[in-house]
């Protein structure tokens, strides 16, 4: 963020953080394993039916934004010749009711 106290630095590297083209880095270091791989931010669509059809089976989800990407490769033996383009939990929730801001919701 800059403010009238940021350095000629800050704002240059704000600057390039604006910079258009630049989805999936922050600075010129990519944020994930995918980079500039623009085939990976057009992944929502089929995360969408995929998050449909599980809710749909009586299941929830969750769509993970940051993961331990080699903790994930470990655990579910993926090679590295794969890219981890979307983590998504799924649970089965079994709360009979839920409390909300506004009062109880039964299921």
């Amino acid at each position: 963020m800059i403010t009238s106290n940021s350095t000629y630095a800050e704002i240059e590297a704000q600057k390039r953080l604006d910079e258009p083209g630049k989805s999936g880095f922050r600075g010129e270091e990519p944020v994930n394993e995918i980079g500039e791989g623009w085939g990976a931010y057009n992944n929502g669509l089929s995360n969408c039916y995929l998050i449909l059809k599980a809710r749909a089976m009586g299941f929830d989800t969750l769509i993970m934004g940051i993961c331990e990407t080699d903790a994930l490769r470990q655990l579910m033996s993926i090679p590295e010749s794969e890219t981890v383009m979307a983590v998504i939990a799924m649970a089965i929730v079994t709360l009979s009711r839920i409390v909300l801001n506004e009062g109880i919701w039964m299921k």
